[in-house]
Parts: structure tokens; C-alpha cells; sequence
């Protein structure tokens, strides 16, 4: 019945992984670029900034996303979606046939001068470029670089400084956030972007909706995205975004959760099999009791081996850390199995217990000529050989 019940638990586990896992790493390129691209348009809206729309297709090369702030200034974003942080070295690129960088002076100036005397550039591509060549020339910009892991589902911001022509630096200003509902917000900005490829990219780019259901992030996340001068306006301090425990890529916070979603997921299995066999009279209550305890002890196990997995760099969703779900649940189950045989040997069993017919959880009640019936008093009746006659 063991290795039934190991089996089991290891197709359990193998369905929910299937259900839960996530779609986005293995996503194609275009549906992941139109997803971090719309995703911070997202995020940025409701931080207050207003888009300057330009792009119709989200893959034609140039900046990703422009906004402009109430001050005046123009933030140029690049927006990178991958499976890890890929930082500066994923903005390398060319340009002019020189190897540089994305948002670098000449990578900047090359687009602008491409797109204003490009004669099949739209006017909305000229009025941009137009409008960030004048906010380049009075100082009045920002530089960017929003990153998405698709793996840890989380958003950090980096503000890139231009360093001569070609070459950029990057300091890091907020980050890593967790984005809430990710899988959801996936799905629903993959059917976007799918209706959007049907209605032809070239002719026509709906704005992605925003609701206050479907904020990523949290209002003081938001909040911390404000530039300064806005927080003075509207009365709130700049709040500062605290890593606390979380190494550099969200590792801890996602393996304590995955390690949680494990060890809940292997108690529910086992304390919900334990209460279903008392409800058939398969075994007592004290034994409901021991099998809920070992559950609650496997369910720990468990969820412990697991944040370990993905806490030292293993998917949270793989193979590897199905593997080590089903080793440890083993390995857990038997010792527990040897140390209630080895306790188990001073004690009766369920079958002794029902070859003596007992066979519920009810007070025992001897039978009517059992000689643990008590006598009941009876007056006493002097003999007719009595002395007291």
C-alpha cells in the first residue's frame, strides 16, 4: 500500500505542476516582447506618466516606450523581458556599423536621424523622434532600463548615464518587485497581443486597459516610481523599495513560497486521505490523529527540501524540483514507516482490535453475561435452616 500511495502523490504532484506552471519562459520572443512593453506601460500609467505613442509594431527597432512626465521631461525606456536579469550586456547592439550600446548618445542620434528622414516613418514616429531631440538638446531627459524576470516575476528599474558616445552605465533604482497575478496578466496580454497580429501590427496598436483590479504592483510601489518633485506635490514621501532578506534575484522569496506551495499541497494530500479512510471505518481515531501528525511532518520535510532546491538556482516549476519532491517524500515516508513498526510492536492493531469485534470508534460494553456485569444488591432472605427463624 506504500508505494500505491507514493505513486499517487507523485501523479499529484506531476498534475499540479502541469496546472500551475508557467507559460512565460517558454513563450516566443515577440509575445515576450509585447508583454514586458505593454506590462510597463502599465505600471508607468498608473505612476503617473503619460505615454507619447509612436510605435505601431512593439518589435521595430528604436526606444520601447517614450513618457512624459508633468515637469516637462521626456523618460526614453528600454524594456527587457527575459528568464533572468540580463542588465547592460542585453542593450548591446549596433549602430552605424559601430558596436554600442541601446540608449547611448549615437544610438539615440542614429535613430532620430533615421526616423526624421525615413519618408515611410509615420507622422507619429517624426513627432516623437522631433520631441526627444529637443528634450536632448535642453536637458531634459531620462534614460531608462525596465526589467521583467520572467522566471522570479519580478520588475526592478535601472537609470542608464550615457558615458561618451557608445558606452552606458547603469545604477540600479528600484527593485526587485514582485509582480501580483503574473500568470494571469501573461495570458491576458498573450490574447492581446494575439488579436492585435489578426487586425495587422502595421495599421493599427490598441493602448493596453488598465484597471485598478489588475495593478501589478502595489500603490506604494507605485508610489516609489513617482519622481521627486511629484511626491513634494502630492504630499507623500519618496519611499524607498527594501530588499531586506531577498538576495539580488528574488531566489529567497521565491523558494520559501514554492517550498510553502509544496509542503501545504503534501499535507492536504495525506491528512485528506487519513480523514477519508476514517470516515469509511478503515481505521480509529487515534490512528487519524497519528496520520494527520505525519502528514503535518511530511508536508514540512517536504516544502523544506524544495525551498532548498530553488533557493540554489532550480526552476520552481521543473523536473528537478518534481524529482526532489517525490525523493524526499519517499524518504520521509519510510522512516516514519520503521519508526511506528519499531513503536507499533507494543500495541494492538485495528486487526486485533476486530478480532475481538471492535470495530468503531464506541465505548466497549460487555455483553449481558459477561462476568464484568456487575451484581445488583438484592435484599437479604433468611434460610428456613436459619438460627433467626
Amino acid at each position: 500500500m506504500r508505494w500505491i500511495t507514493c505513486l499517487l502523490f507523485s501523479l499529484f504532484l506531476v498534475a499540479t505542476a502541469s496546472l500551475f506552471a508557467s507559460p512565460v519562459t517558454e513563450a516566443a520572443a515577440d509575445i515576450k516582447g509585447y508583454f514586458g512593453e505593454s506590462l510597463a506601460d502599465d505600471i508607468y500609467q498608473a505612476a503617473g506618466r503619460k505615454i507619447i505613442p509612436y510605435k505601431i509594431n512593439p518589435n521595430i527597432s528604436g526606444p520601447d516606450r517614450l513618457y512624459s512626465l508633468a515637469n516637462g521631461i521626456i523618460e526614453v525606456h528600454e524594456v527587457k523581458a527575459y528568464s533572468g536579469w540580463a542588465g547592460k550586456a542585453a542593450m548591446k547592439t549596433t549602430s552605424g556599423g559601430n558596436s554600442t550600446y541601446e540608449l547611448s548618445a549615437r544610438w539615440c542620434k542614429n535613430w532620430i536621424e533615421k526616423t526624421l528622414s525615413s519618408p515611410t516613418a509615420s507622422s507619429a514616429e517624426k513627432s516623437a523622434a522631433s520631441a526627444l531631440s529637443e528634450a536632448i538638446k535642453n536637458n531634459k531627459v531620462r534614460f531608462i532600463l525596465d526589467e521583467f524576470n520572467l522566471t522570479t516575476q519580478q520588475f526592478r528599474v535601472s537609470e542608464v548615464v550615457q558615458n561618451g558616445l557608445d558606452d552606458v552605465l547603469l545604477s540600479e533604482k528600484m527593485g526587485p518587485v514582485k509582480i501580483n497575478r503574473f500568470n494571469q496578466f501573461f495570458s491576458r496580454k498573450t490574447r492581446d497581443y494575439l488579436s492585435l497580429k489578426v487586425e495587422n501590427l502595421n495599421k493599427i496598436m490598441r493602448s493596453p486597459s488598465t484597471s485598478p483590479f489588475w495593478q501589478p504592483i502595489s500603490r506604494k510601489d507605485q508610489i516609489a516610481l513617482l519622481p521627486e518633485d511629484a511626491c513634494k506635490e502630492a504630499g507623500v514621501e519618496k519611499i524607498e523599495i527594501c530588499n531586506a532578506l531577498m538576495t539580488n534575484d528574488g531566489r529567497l522569496l521565491v523558494s520559501i513560497k514554492t517550498g510553502v506551495t509544496a509542503g501545504f499541497m503534501v499535507f492536504a494530500a495525506d491528512s485528506g486521505y487519513a480523514v477519508y479512510q476514517y470516515l469509511g471505518g478503515d481505521i480509529l481515531k487515534p490512528e487519524l490523529e497519528r496520520k494527520i501528525a505525519d502528514a503535518a511532518l511530511k508536508g514540512t520535510f517536504v516544502g523544506t527540501c524544495v525551498g532548498v532546491t530553488v533557493f540554489l538556482g532550480a526552476t520552481p516549476t521543473g523536473w528537478v524540483v518534481l524529482a526532489v519532491s517525490v525523493g524526499s517524500y519517499f524518504v520521509i515516508d519510510t522512516a516514519l514507516q520503521i519508526w511506528h513498526e519499531h513503536q507499533d510492536r507494543k500495541y494492538l492493531t485495528i486487526d486485533d482490535l476486530r478480532g475481538w469485534g471492535i470495530t468503531a470508534d464506541t465505548p466497549i460494553t460487555p455483553p449481558t453475561d459477561s462476568i464484568l456485569e456487575p451484581k445488583t444488591d438484592t435484599p437479604l432472605e433468611p434460610l428456613l435452616e436459619s438460627l433467626l427463624f
